[in-house]
């Protein structure tokens, strides 16, 4: 297996991302069978809304593994998430100096406290860049750290804005639905990427 080490970040994927990532989908399906029972009673347009999510959610993961094995360790989806883990590390650490760049003190002071242990955050002079890895970081603590469960947490919540645009077109046009679901949904562009 191709494996990338960081000096104070994990591999980026390796066996646990493999067992912990399908506990987070069985989960996470579990929690939307249940909202989708609830709420197709009352809308039918929600009979997409698993299969969307699981396009969703497939298609982050395909992103994943593109980037780790054909892009490998140099890439910015890595260097985000290892920015995400170097932070959470810290966190570990000093958690006073973990908040004080979470809320956008990326000073240098600050910087002295990544060492090889913690790792060092590879955008932290680029404030936007460091602005996606404070965002990206609280999913990485509740991935356990694992880039595969990350990206499955980030592609469910990113799915219901793509969710709600579904909505408004298909609400909207109730004569293609079908259609709607489909160019929303289910095209590579919009799962894959979006």
């Amino acid at each position: 297996m191709y494996e990338v080490t960081v000096p104070g970040c994990i591999d980026i994927i390796d066996l646990f991302d493999f067992i912990l990532a399908p506990l987070y989908i069985i989960v996470i399906l579990f929690i939307a069978l249940n909202y989708q029972k609830k709420k197709e009673s009352e809308n039918p347009l929600y009979r997409y809304f698993i299969g969307g999510l699981l396009a969703k959610i497939f298609g982050g993961i395909g992103f994943l593994l593109i980037y780790i094995y054909y892009y490998g360790s140099d890439s910015d989806t890595t260097m985000y998430y290892n920015t995400s883990v170097s932070l959470i590390n810290l966190a570990g650490k000093n958690m006073s100096v973990f908040f004080s760049i979470i809320f956008g003190n990326n000073s240098l002071e600050n910087y002295s406290y990544f060492n090889n242990e913690t790792g060092y955050p590879y955008f932290y002079s680029d404030a936007n860049s460091l602005a996606v890895a404070r965002l990206t970081a609280p999913f990485v603590l509740i991935g356990a750290r694992s880039f595969m469960a990350t990206t499955v947490l980030i592609s469910t919540l990113t799915y219901f804005g793509i969710w709600r645009l579904f909505l408004l077109f298909a609400e909207q046009n109730k004569e293609i639905v079908k259609q709607i679901a489909f160019a929303i949904l289910f095209i590579p562009s919009v799962f894959f990427w979006g």
